[in-house]
């Protein structure tokens, strides 16, 4: 009995750890701006955030948030940067919208209209090109200076995309997470105690 009571302990760690799916979300186009107060004029951008859809926040009415593990910023000429401030995704499920924003204080970047509603963060979206409704001014604060755009509304040529890896084998990341190790360790160290025990009333029994 125990050992199918630590079977089924087992199996439900590890399904409940394979529910879990990282998404990567990357935002692209060319703009203007200062990058630790050096002007850049019509410079390329690339926007990258990691998060995991197991985390995304779906309980506010029409919306669905996404607090990334990791953000950074890629500025051509300047090198690839770490975001400092927690940095999020968001959904409006009524407009289609995304944004990318500051956590705190809940500072946008780029806000995008899709006009589908039907997209997810949890799903893979192919690369599209759409209008911008807004590219937000706000300073962000990266590891090698801070980001500023100069605030625009209504343009295009910005891409958006997202990637979920259903199999979690995100390029660079083949080693399994902490949590997912304690939690087979743990359906592993269960199987054993499991074993030992009908050992031990085997013996006892003979």
């Amino acid at each position: 009995m125990k050992l199918a009571l630590s079977c089924g302990l087992a199996l439900a760690l590890l399904a409940s750890a394979a529910q879990a799916a990282p998404v990567i979300y990357t935002i692209s186009g060319a703009w203007n701006g200062t990058f630790d107060d050096v002007a850049f004029t019509d410079t390329a951008f690339t926007f990258n955030g990691v998060g995991d859809t197991s985390q995304i926040d779906s309980q506010q009415v029409g919306a669905e948030f996404l607090q990334l593990q990791s953000a950074s910023v890629t500025l051509d000429g300047f090198g690839t940067y770490s975001l400092l401030n927690p940095t999020r995704m968001a959904h409006s499920l009524f407009s289609g919208q995304f944004s990318f924003d500051q956590y705190t204080p809940g500072l946008r970047h780029v806000v995008l209209m899709t006009g589908s509603p039907a997209l997810s963060l949890g799903t893979s979206i192919s690369p599209y090109t759409a209008a911008v409704a807004e590219m937000i001014g706000d300073a962000t604060p990266t590891s090698g200076g801070v980001l500023q755009f100069e605030l625009s509304v209504g343009e295009p040529d910005i891409t958006f995309s997202s990637h979920v890896y259903p199999d979690r084998d995100v390029p660079g990341s083949a080693v399994p997470e902490p949590a997912t190790w304690a939690m087979m360790l743990m359906g592993f160290g269960g199987l054993g105690a499991a074993l030992r025990s009908r050992r031990k009333r085997a013996v006892v029994a003979a």
